[in-house]
């Protein structure tokens, strides 16, 4: 009898042990399902805070249309394309705040290309060539150019890191799925001519 108690005994240490490691695998691995979770909501929170930077400059871009139209009118009232040209992309200002990735970089563009041709035809207008706002205003958009496509590096950068994550073996893959992490789109690629939209659809 005592033979059957003792083995018993260890039978239920060998049942508590089993159901001891039993609790750590599943405390373990819920822990890393809650790890891969917080480590990729973190990722995707960056790139999407990285997207609304890209987003930034294009404003800031987009605040200079007032000060050319308001160089061109006190020193150019006589040429009257720049003053056409300059109304049009006034008007267009609303449609690029609210506009996708496509239309700010045309707009974006426009504006440059507006502002080296008033630059070109400053020559036969030294007030204007000589004003420190014309002078500020080309150096900023100049900036600007350089400043958002930096950001769009950035941002890829970060998207990249995110999809890598997104896509490693074996908890970030399978938590992606379930919790809806979907990928991040690059920006700023010619291979990718029918990307008009901000990355992942937003249109921040």
């Amino acid at each position: 009898m005592e033979w059957e108690g003792e083995s018993m005994v260890k039978g239920t240490y060998v049942a508590l042990g089993v159901l001891a490691a039993i609790a750590l695998l599943a405390l373990g691995t819920v822990g890393a399902g809650v790890a891969a979770y917080n480590n990729l909501n973190a990722q995707s929170v960056a790139v999407d805070a990285q997207a609304k930077n890209v987003d930034v400059i294009y404003q800031r871009n987009f605040a200079l249309i007032p000060v050319l139209q308001n160089l061109t009118e006190k020193y150019m009232q006589n040429e009257k394309d720049i003053q056409t040209q300059v109304a049009a992309l006034r008007s267009g200002l609303p449609t690029a705040t609210t506009g996708n990735l496509s239309v700010r970089d045309n707009y974006t563009q426009q504006f440059a290309n507006l502002v080296a041709l008033v630059g070109n035809r400053a020559e036969a207008y030294p007030n204007l060539k000589a004003d420190q706002l014309f002078v500020n205003l080309q150096d900023e958009v100049t900036n600007s150019q350089n400043k958002i496509a930096a950001e769009k590096l950035r941002y890829n950068d970060k998207a990249q890191e995110y999809n890598t994550l997104r896509n490693t073996c074996c908890f970030p893959i399978l938590v992606s799925h379930m919790a809806g992490f979907g990928p991040k789109e690059y920006i700023g690629y010619s291979n990718r001519p029918n990307q008009v939209d901000f990355p992942s659809g937003q249109t921040i």
